[in-house]
């Protein structure tokens, strides 16, 4: 439970992060579109706590469509096309609610990119933290069996109850 808690808490972070990301892109093409003077416009506040509700959905998807369990390759390829089309879906609809994009063609496309460019970067992101940490424990496993080798291998005996101790 802990290490699913980890999961949700990185990867709500780091789309969290990703979203703020789009939102300095956006604003700052709406600002040197000659709508605002980048330098004195402000970004709404409710803006950030939008920002922070994609990032938990976007952790709460995953952590319903991608269980951290080994499966099958078609499988794993299934679960991430559905997680992937959630997570967009997600956005559009969360996107639309906040008043991010006019619903229109232009609007609808320009928020799938940005989804997309978004989903990307979180997923780069946490492949390199989830490729660190099994770095990490590849050589603490190689430190004890440094430490072991040599060790003599103990067998419990037939019969005994554990347990029980007898």
């Amino acid at each position: 439970m802990k290490n699913r808690f980890k999961r949700f808490l990185s990867i709500t972070t780091v789309s969290a992060t990703g979203t703020l990301i789009a939102c300095i892109v956006w604003y700052g093409v709406y600002c040197l579109s000659g709508h605002q003077e980048i330098l004195h416009f402000w970004i709404p506040y409710m803006v950030l706590p939008e920002i922070l509700s994609i990032g938990v959905l976007a952790g709460a998807v995953t952590e319903l469509v991608l269980p951290p369990k080994d499966m099958e390759k078609w499988e794993g390829m299934l679960r991430l096309v559905v997680h992937y089309v959630l997570i967009t879906l997600g956005v559009l609809i969360c996107g639309w609610l906040y008043g991010w994009y006019e619903l229109s063609v232009v609007g609808v496309l320009a928020m799938c990119l940005t989804s997309a460019a978004v989903y990307l970067f979180t997923s780069a992101l946490n492949y390199q933290i989830y490729k660190k940490t099994a770095e990490q424990m590849n050589e603490k496993l190689k430190e004890h069996h440094k430490k072991t080798a040599g060790s003599p291998v103990v067998f419990p005996k037939e019969g005994i109850d554990h347990e029980k101790g007898v």
